[in-house]
């Protein structure tokens, strides 16, 4: 793409070159007035005076359009192979692509996120976590400004670091969240409260767990107040309990 324009680059500051071109155009004009010799010669001495201090330029660009850039973030963590969660995600994110990829100086980024393992750089608690934000942080971070269009989240909504709302996130552009998991679906949890840090041949371990659920109606009608605890010694089933 071309563009082309004009400019001024003047050599004084443009209030000092119009008081001189005022002052010039004062003297002259009387001159014009009395009709004097040359007054007219004068007149163009000045406005060519006049222009020269203000050095008009004539540019001529070559530009070349940018893509704007959307993000895909697709979250890959454990709890997306939950139920359908993993087949939804999928599906989604090839609609997300084409629709994208079907507009025009459009760009499209996509990123997975994996579980994070406890004790490792990036892990904002002691448990494995979907750190989503700071995956998306990072690839907006190097995108210039001016050209993030957006970020589309596939995810279950298990996000472990989300920024405090009433902190700016960074973002400067829409972030939106397409959820996997079923509209009234609950969470659980599973939480070692004591264990020992190593066990004796033929001796017995004793582990203390419980499991916090996070739904706000449970009923032992419907199974929803159960979980199925299962401790597996390689693909060996020690116990296998209802809580």
């Amino acid at each position: 793409m071309n563009a082309a324009s004009l400019i001024l680059a003047p050599m004084l500051p443009v209030q000092w070159i119009i008081g001189f071109g005022a002052v010039g155009l004062f003297f002259v004009g009387i001159g014009i007035l009395r009709a004097a010799r040359g007054a007219w010669w004068r007149l163009l001495a000045l406005g060519i005076l006049v222009l020269a201090l203000l050095d008009p330029r004539y540019v001529q660009e070559e530009r070349t359009p940018q893509t704007d850039v959307a993000v895909l973030l697709v979250d890959k963590t454990a709890s997306q192979n939950v139920g359908e969660r993993s087949s939804r995600t999928e599906a989604a994110r090839l609609q997300m692509r084409q629709q994208i990829n079907a507009q025009d100086n459009m760009e499209l980024r996509e990123i997975e996120v994996h579980d994070t393992p406890a004790g490792t750089t990036g892990s904002t608690n002691s448990d494995p976590g979907s750190n989503l934000m700071r995956a998306l942080g990072e690839t907006v971070g190097k995108i210039p400004r001016g050209r993030f269009a957006g970020a589309i989240v596939i995810s279950d909504g298990q996000v472990h670091d989300i920024p405090d709302p009433n902190n700016s996130s960074g973002f400067d552009g829409p972030v939106h969240l397409l959820l996997s998991g079923n509209r009234n679906e609950s969470d659980r949890r599973l939480v070692i409260d004591k264990s020992s840090s190593y066990g004796l041949v033929g001796k017995d371990v004793n582990i203390e767990y419980h499991v916090e659920d996070k739904s706000r109606t449970t009923s032992a009608k419907t199974g929803s107040g159960v979980a199925e605890i299962v401790l597996r010694h390689g693909s060996d089933i020690l116990v296998q309990r209802q809580v």
